[in-house]
């Protein structure tokens, strides 16, 4: 149980603490984050560079027209070069290379790194919202807890607890199947309602070994054919109801289905055992009490 709780409290402070990181992350990825007025910076550098290279472009118009003029004052206009009157001249802009402006390289790389944060954060918190969920919702129980099939079919069980005359211990269980057959079926019926169907069925009734009283677990006694505990001396017949001692009820036990040959315990679903004076069967001592 201390184990548990450790562990429960040091997910439940981790998990805050993890979110808190990656909201900080966030924050300072905002924080970089280009301002504002970002946009209108790009827009100035692109329509500055725009102007710079029709300025290139025109001032390389006007050479060319120079040069077309002075070969026809020359007599000799070579081919390509003439200008055709009421003809606008051809402008070819010279492959001029202009270096990337650092100002937008700058925000470009920033953008990229924003983008990427946020990219890797936004997985980390996805993540861990994930490992969370599949942390807090338990699997099906294996073992005690959960449904546990007895592994002898049921015939064999009856059989066994016939000729042995004592109950059968289903270990894995934690539970003893006895024999059960009532002297009043509508007293039965009433007291063992959600198990009635199941004990119709099978003729059996599964009891948890445990002591309501205390917890200790209660023996069978051959002599008196009862289920007697040596702990505080509280005792019970076969069907788990209480006969004497210190005990607040009757034997608890499980719910229970049969699944073909072979009893499905369900150890996860325990019913309260009856009521301190409930006797469904009648069954007085065989012998001598194991306890006194």
């Amino acid at each position: 149980m201390i184990a548990e709780t450790s562990t429960a409290t040091i997910v439940g402070i981790a998990i805050p603490v993890v979110i808190l990181l990656g909201l900080v992350v966030l924050g300072v990825s905002a924080l970089r984050s280009p301002r504002k007025d970002v946009g209108d910076v790009d827009a100035r550098a692109m329509k500055r560079d725009a102007k710079r290279r029709a300025e290139q472009a025109k001032a390389a118009a006007g050479v060319r027209l120079e040069v077309a003029a002075s070969e026809g004052d020359s007599g000799s206009e070579p081919a390509g070069l003439a200008v055709r009157e009421g003809s606008e001249p051809d402008v070819y802009a010279p492959d001029i290379t202009t270096p990337p402006d650092p100002t937008e390289v700058g925000i470009e790389r920033r953008r990229l790194l924003n983008r990427v944060a946020v990219a890797g954060s936004g997985f980390g918190l996805l993540a861990l919202g994930g490992a969370s969920v599949a942390f807090l919702v338990p699997p099906p129980p294996k073992g005690f807890g959960g449904d546990i099939t007895i592994g002898t079919p049921l015939d064999d069980i009856k059989s066994e607890i016939e000729s042995k005359q004592t109950p059968f211990y289903a270990a894995e269980a934690r539970s003893y199947i006895e024999l059960y057959e009532a002297s009043d079926e509508a007293l039965a019926e009433e007291t063992y309602k959600i198990l009635w169907p199941a004990v119709q069925e099978t003729g059996v009734m599964p009891l948890f070994q445990k002591c309501p009283h205390l917890g200790c677990r209660v023996p069978w006694c051959d002599s008196s054919q009862w289920f007697e505990c040596p702990c505080h001396g509280s005792q019970y017949n076969a069907a788990g109801e209480k006969k004497g001692g210190p005990a607040p009820r009757g034997m608890d036990r499980f719910e229970f289905e049969l699944a073909g040959d072979y009893l499905v315990i369900k150890t996860g679903k325990l019913v309260e055992g009856p009521p301190e004076g409930t006797d469904t069967t009648g069954q007085q001592a065989a012998g001598p009490h194991c306890v006194g």
